[in-house]
């Protein structure tokens, strides 16, 4: 499963909440929660580009996990099989 670089706008529409989605994995929806509330506080490019790269590197640690990569393709489509 090929996970998408940090440079794909589709990260920062799910924690920026310009898409929304419904996660099956509950870890997902708490960081996910997390980052988009740390965007409400401070969404300067920096601080953008640190909440995608943290949430990146959840679904690449994660992979392994039916859940994950069923959320995964929630946001890439059938793009990351």
């Amino acid at each position: 499963m090929k996970i998408p670089d940090e440079a794909r706008a589709e990260w920062k529409q799910v924690i920026s909440g310009q898409k929304v989605l419904n996660f099956e994995y509950l870890a997902t929806k708490i960081l996910l929660g997390r980052l988009t509330l740390a965007y409400k506080f401070d969404a300067s490019p920096a601080a953008v580009q640190k909440s995608v790269s943290e949430f990146r590197a959840f679904f690449v640690n994660g992979i392994a996990q039916p859940k994950v990569q069923s959320d995964l393709k929630q946001i890439f489509g059938n793009e990351v099989l």
